[in-house]
């Protein structure tokens, strides 16, 4: 892969570098985010934390929803709307 660092990094921090170039790695447009993304995860306060500490936006805090989970939302510096959830014990 040229011009690619192998040094991993989260999925939540910002791109090495932007371009005008539309890329797979461009920012979607104005008109909305690129994709939604629903993960459920063990514990979606950890997780959300650990995201918004890597650099994404969070939209709404974990919360507990009537349907039955834990769930928070975020942004990454894409674009990309992520639901994360985690059910609730019965």
């Amino acid at each position: 892969m040229t011009g690619e660092s192998s040094t991993p990094r989260s999925a939540f921090a910002a791109p090495p570098s932007c371009s005008a170039t539309p890329t797979p790695r461009s920012r979607p447009s104005a008109i909305g985010a690129s994709v939604a993304l629903h993960v459920y995860v063990p514990d979606v306060d950890a997780l959300t934390a650990q995201a918004v500490a890597a650099g994404a936006e969070l939209l709404t805090p974990p919360t507990d929803m009537s349907y039955g989970a834990r769930q928070s939302m975020l942004r990454d510096p894409f674009g990309h709307i992520w639901i994360f959830l985690t059910p609730i014990a019965t």
